[in-house]
This record gives structure tokens, C-alpha cells and sequence, in this order.
């Protein structure tokens, strides 16, 4: 009976041994995966549906790679907020989706001077040129599609001779004005502009946009503006001087073509999910340079998202050639 014994007990001590290996493999494969999720982003955004639909092309390409921490920023929220939040997860990176997380991030940079930040990769934000010399460490994707992508789309829609184009555009907007002129008449078209003043008030907008519209002009493209898109502004300007222009109106957010508000009769704005992808790559190229921003050159938007308010055209009594509609994403009738 004894080299019986003797024999499972060897059998035991190898069996243990093997658990042994097996459990120390386990913690180095436990050490490597946690090491992997150590390597987080901290999402600043607005709430949304576009905002979502960036954050969700984000996530689809690099949800298994890093470690996305979503915070929502509302009116409420203070930089302090985001200060906490940044000391809590300390991100390898942070993202910023929208103005006024970009605003909020740039409050909380200024309080600290002195402080290293981390690459930040900016989004669905409108102007982001303007921040480069405000906020430290940060790149990102202009949101604004330039006019002539929109003006030659709807020059193909319609068949017809587009060519003077009309665009109110505040002071400060002065050198978008002009890049888009110089890059708008290489295509043919000419911008009609009219500069008002930044601190422009109900008065001056309905003057000049009355006027421009009686300016022989082909079509009206108007600039992404938040001050002179207000709801104030839309409903007692835009609005009723729009009622008797049938030419084709030009926005660059969707929400402004649809029926309910009559506004825009054509939307081009960037693709919200495609931008996220499009963010995916540049935040993978920041973490291949050891989460450092090697170029810091704003990029331009890859996709597009195309919407035609068909209903609005057809009591405008624009022409649209039908044929073509298959290339928009989006035809309301």
C-alpha cells in the first residue's frame, strides 16, 4: 500500500504545482488587462443627439482599447466640476464634444496656468480655430462645412445656374468670410457678404437681410452663428423676410431644414457618427506618440450629411431634379 500513497502524494504536489502556474498566469494576464484599462479618456460633453451619435462612432472603433468615462456638462456644471473630475480619473486624454465643454475646459485651464494638461481632442464644436492660442494642448475637426461643398451639391440638385450667393456674416467671422469667397469663386460662384457689426442688434440684422435679398442673388448660405440664429432672431427677422424668397436657403444644421420650422431648404453638416470615427483615428495617432499631439493642424470634416427639406423647395417652387435625391441622407416630403 505504501508506494501507493506515495505516489498520489507526488501526483498532488505536481497537480499543485500546475494550480500554482495557472494562478500566477492568471494574475500576469489580470496585471496586463488592467494595465490596458488604466489607459482612459474623459468625455466632457452636452447632452444630445448628436453629441451620442459622436461619442457612439468613438466607442464602436475604440471601446476595446480604451477606457471611455462619459460626463455629461449641463448649465450647472462649473469648471471646478470638470476639475474633479480630471483629478478622479486622471485621462490619458480628454475629449471634448460641443461649446460649452470646450468654454468650461478652457475656465479650468485658465485657473491654472502653470499646470501640464493632457492632449485634448475637441469636436462637434463650432470655431474651434478661435481656442488654439486660448486653451493649451488641444487639436480637433472644424464642424463648419466650407459653402462651396454645399453650394456645388446643390448646383447639382437643381440643374440650375447658381452663381450669386448671398451671406450675412458678423465681424469677427471676417476671415471665414473671405476663405470661403476665395475657395467659392474658384468653383464659379460669387459670395455676396454683408459684415455686421459682432454686437449686432435685431435692427441692423433685419435691415441688411432685407436688403440682400433683394439683391439679385441666386441663392442665401448662412454661417453657423449661434447670436444670429437665435430664437429670437429667427422668429422676428429670418423668418418673415424668408417668406417671399423662393431661392433655395442654405444652413449648416439639420434641426434648421426641417418642416416645422420653415426655415432652411437644404442642410449639409458633418456626419455625427463618421466624426467620431474620424476622432478615433486622431486619438489613436495621439496615443501612438505616447498621448502626445505631434500635429496640430484642425482637420477638416471627412463626411457629410445631406438633407433636403423636398416639401419647403416644392411650395418654393424650386426645381429638384428627382433623379438625384438618391445621393441625399435625409429627404423630408
Amino acid at each position: 500500500m505504501a508506494p501507493s500513497l506515495t505516489l498520489r502524494a507526488g501526483n498532488h504536489i505536481k497537480i499543485t504545482g500546475l494550480l500554482v502556474l495557472m494562478f500566477c498566469s492568471l494574475l500576469l494576464w489580470l496585471n496586463g488587462s488592467l494595465a490596458v484599462a488604466q489607459e482612459t479618456v474623459l468625455i466632457l460633453r452636452a447632452e444630445g443627439e448628436n453629441f451620442e451619435r459622436t461619442l457612439q462612432g468613438l466607442r464602436d472603433d475604440l471601446g476595446e482599447e480604451l477606457n471611455f468615462i462619459d460626463t455629461v456638462v449641463s448649465r450647472q456644471t462649473t469648471a471646478e466640476t470638470i476639475a474633479a473630475h480630471i483629478s478622479t480619473n486622471h485621462p490619458e486624454a480628454i475629449v471634448l464634444l460641443g461649446n460649452r465643454a470646450l468654454g468650461l475646459y478652457k475656465t479650468y485651464q485658465q485657473a491654472r496656468p502653470e499646470q501640464h494638461f493632457p492632449p485634448t481632442l475637441v469636436l462637434s464644436a463650432l470655431y474651434i480655430d478661435r481656442f488654439l492660442s486660448k486653451v493649451m494642448n488641444i487639436t480637433g475637426i472644424r464642424y463648419e462645412i466650407p459653402a462651396v461643398t454645399s453650394l456645388v451639391q446643390l448646383r447639382s440638385l437643381t440643374g440650375q445656374p447658381t452663381q450669386r450667393i448671398g451671406v450675412l456674416y458678423r465681424e469677427w467671422m471676417a476671415a471665414l468670410y473671405q476663405n470661403n469667397h476665395k475657395l467659392a469663386t474658384e468653383e464659379g460662384f460669387q459670395l455676396i457678404g454683408v459684415q455686421l457689426p459682432n454686437q449686432v442688434t435685431f435692427q441692423q440684422l433685419n435691415y441688411h437681410l432685407r436688403r440682400l435679398l433683394k439683391n439679385d442673388i441666386d441663392a442665401l448660405w448662412v454661417v453657423n452663428d449661434n447670436t444670429l440664429l437665435s430664437q429670437r432672431f429667427l422668429q422676428n427677422a429670418w423668418l418673415p423676410a424668408l417668406k417671399r424668397f423662393n431661392k433655395p436657403v442654405i444652413v449648416g444644421f439639420d434641426k434648421l431644414s426641417r418642416s416645422e420650422i420653415g426655415f432652411g431648404t437644404y442642410s449639409v453638416s458633418p456626419d455625427h457618427y463618421d466624426l467620431g470615427l474620424q476622432g478615433a483615428d486622431m486619438l489613436m495617432d495621439i496615443k501612438a506618440a505616447g498621448w502626445q499631439i505631434k500635429n496640430k493642424l484642425i482637420a477638416e470634416p471627412l463626411s457629410t450629411h445631406k438633407c433636403l427639406n423636398l416639401n419647403l423647395t416644392q411650395q418654393k417652387e424650386i426645381p429638384i431634379l428627382l433623379e438625384h435625391l438618391d445621393k441625399l441622407d435625409r429627404v423630408i416630403d
